[in-house]
């Protein structure tokens, strides 16, 4: 009869179906717990288990879809919402600038700059020297539905406005506004 080496560590079996001492069980229950403890190695209960907290951490998180973009294919475009205080060096005078944010979907690449308004001028010439900045223009242009840049936002069908209509069409851009109250269709 071969032996066993002594450094050999042989499977465990879950404590529910060990079978230490004889019980007033019928032949047949017998020889199914110990065929189904035979199958649940240490292995398989490690693996189990890993896969049961798993799936429960899982589940428990929020639904998501991670979006993967292609280099160059996509500049997402907005105000940031926090206001830049610039003091004027000569008079000590504060004023409140806006801050443009561009940022490559694929590099998270940045190109941020300040602005007095949110005024349509201020807009289009941030996007020009974004893509300045970035040595050339994306395919899609995404922005916010700001009023400088989306006329009238719809799932569908947004109207854009005029001006950034055409300065889209000039550098070969298509601008596709991110859906109302979607932030994640900027991610």
């Amino acid at each position: 009869m071969p032996r066993l080496a002594e450094n050999v560590a042989l499977p465990s079996v879950p404590q529910s179906l060990r079978l230490g001492r004889p019980s007033k069980c019928s032949a047949v229950t017998m020889a199914r717990r110990s065929h189904h403890a035979r199958l649940y190695s240490r292995r398989d209960a490690l693996t189990h288990t890993f896969c049961t907290r798993y799936s429960e951490w899982a589940n428990a998180l929020p639904l998501t879809l991670r979006q993967t973009h292609a280099p160059g294919e996509k500049l997402f475009v907005d105000y940031s919402g926090d206001k830049v205080a610039i003091v004027n060096a000569d008079t000590g005078e504060i004023r409140e600038a806006e801050l443009f944010v561009a940022v490559l979907g694929a590099s998270n690449y940045t190109y941020a700059e300040a602005t007095w308004t949110q005024q349509s001028s201020d807009w289009i010439g941030s996007h020009v020297r974004a893509f300045e900045f970035m040595g050339g223009c994306p395919e899609i242009v995404t922005p916010d539905n700001l009023k400088s840049g989306v006329h009238k936002p719809s799932f569908y069908d947004p109207i854009i406005n005029r001006t950034y209509g055409e300065m889209a069409s000039h550098y070969s851009v298509a601008v596709i506004p991110a859906r109302s109250k979607k932030p994640r269709d900027k991610a």
